[in-house]
């Protein structure tokens, strides 16, 4: 968290300034509109560049669908 501090020193200080909803004030820029707004940026660019580089971008099925259960079981599959 950008807004915490742990002891007196530091290796960056900045002064920002700016709306609290973008800059998120006393909590950092994650806490404002600016941390989502990049990191949505971050996220369409890497899409990008993954359909570019290969021609699509799709979801890798085993990722999403997570481990299956063991089998013999004995908890019946929900849904």
């Amino acid at each position: 968290m950008s807004g915490l501090r742990i002891g007196g020193a530091s290796f960056l200080t900045l002064d920002q300034g700016g709306p609290d909803l973008w800059t998120g004030g006393p909590f950092g820029p994650e806490g404002g509109l600016l941390g989502p707004a990049a990191m949505a940026a971050g996220i369409l660019l890497t899409a990008l560049w993954v359909r570019l580089r290969r021609g699509e971008v799709a979801v890798h099925t085993p990722i999403a669908e997570g481990p299956k259960p063991a089998r013999g079981s004995s908890h019946p599959p929900e849904g």
